[in-house]
């Protein structure tokens, strides 16, 4: 096996088939399939392919999982740490999924889960949905309306049963106390860095020169600015996803092209705030330039399916007003400038071998990853429509 995967023996893999399959095994061979780069910025993920034989079968099978661990690198490990990401995604497996679920509104919403362990590092073993006919969709082309409205219906179902376990449990929210722009480790230089390369982006452009002045004033606090979009609401609050792009979405469809199924993956980010930053964050950074030229449809249609599933649920809060959620999200709107200038950039990059977070942080000049990441076709397509909407609601009040 693979040097850095060894922490996964043969003993630990043959306990997990066995729990799947029903009777003892003995691993033949793991062959370890990396992940493409520019696929996975929070930590490792690997495919691994095991051939296996039951104990009482010379039979050889093949099961085909996808381990995710926290790898041997200084900035991820204290990112991780302060972030709390791998023990969120941990608890959500281990507990509160399969509580929501209980309720009958939300279905299945994840791959299964095999191994959850701390030891000897943070490490999930979970279900390849890509050998049960789901796949993601091209990163750098971004998800159609189609697509989006399929997603946003998961995304209000998944919410108002957030709404219910916490109703019915108020301490089952309390791990999710962190958003994904946080002043953790590395955040604040990640968001500037972010923001002064689209500032230069945009004095570059003639069509984007009047948003840089107004960019500018962003910068002397725009992590606390930020940190002020993700502070829960007064009123309405649910358990939101927080990382929700085209590589933490997985569809499936039926053999005319439509839809069939859907998966959420990598549950790190998980905040219970308002829906705003969910809303924001898959909008900026999983809808292509189609899509966010229909914005307003998409809100109506994430907010008409999330009553529905709420009065469904028979919850006991006072439902949102169509104004009180449109307002909240346009306050929230710094949220969405975040998304633009950290993760949309790197959702339209190219694959390249410098592809990560240290890099986006780090890299200077037009050869470097960040230079590309907010200055390749695709992400000026998208801006360009993403900036008159931030200057309506935000910039032009700075």
């Amino acid at each position: 096996m693979d040097s850095n995967v060894e922490f996964l023996g043969k003993d630990v893999l043959e306990n997990v088939i066995q729990n799947i399959i029903g009777s003892k095994v003995m691993v033949k061979n793991v062959v370890k399939v990396t992940f493409p780069l520019g696929e996975s910025y929070n930590g490792e993920v690997v495919r691994l392919k095991i051939r296996f034989c039951a104990m009482d079968s010379l039979e050889e099978r093949q099961l085909s999982i996808v381990a995710k661990y926290l790898p041997d690198d200084e900035f991820l490990i204290k990112f991780a740490e302060e972030m709390k990401s791998f023990s969120r995604e941990m608890l959500m497996y281990e507990k509160t999924l399969p509580q929501m679920y209980s309720f009958g509104c939300l279905e299945t919403i994840a791959p299964k889960a095999y191994l959850i362990s701390n030891n000897p590092r943070p490490t999930l073993l979970l279900e390849d949905l890509s050998t049960t006919n789901f796949q993601l969709l091209p990163r750098r082309k971004g998800f159609d309306f189609v697509h989006c409205l399929y997603a946003l219906d998961k995304l209000a179902s998944f919410h108002a049963t957030s709404v219910s376990l916490f109703e019915k449990d108020s301490s089952s929210m309390n791990h999710y106390d962190q958003a994904l722009y946080s002043d953790v480790y590395g955040m604040r230089g990640l968001l500037a860095a972010g923001l002064q390369e689209l500032i230069q982006t945009c004095n570059r452009l003639p069509e984007l020169t009047m948003y840089s002045a107004k960019l500018q004033l962003l910068q002397k606090d725009f992590l606390n600015s930020v940190i002020a979009a993700t502070q829960v609401s007064s009123t309405f609050n649910v358990l939101n996803h927080g990382d929700l792009w085209n590589s933490n979405i997985m569809f499936s469809h039926h053999t005319n092209g439509e839809i069939s199924g859907i998966r959420f993956l990598d549950y790190q980010g998980l905040h219970f705030t308002s829906p705003a930053t969910d809303l924001h964050f898959c909008i900026t950074v999983a809808a292509n330039s189609e899509a966010k030229l229909r914005s307003d449809a998409l809100l109506r249609h994430y907010f008409k399916n999330l009553i529905h599933y709420l009065l469904s649920l028979k919850v006991k809060i006072t439902l949102p007003t169509w104004d009180d959620f449109i307002g909240d999200f346009r306050s929230r709107i710094c949220y969405g400038i975040a998304a633009a200038i950290l993760h949309l950039p790197v959702a339209r990059a190219d694959k390249r071998s410098d592809s990560s977070i240290t890099n986006f942080l780090n890299s200077e000049g037009e050869d470097g990853f960040r230079y590309h990441a907010l200055n390749n076709d695709r992400y000026l397509q998208e801006i360009k429509i993403l900036l008159p909407m931030y200057d309506e609601f935000f910039l032009s009040k700075l």
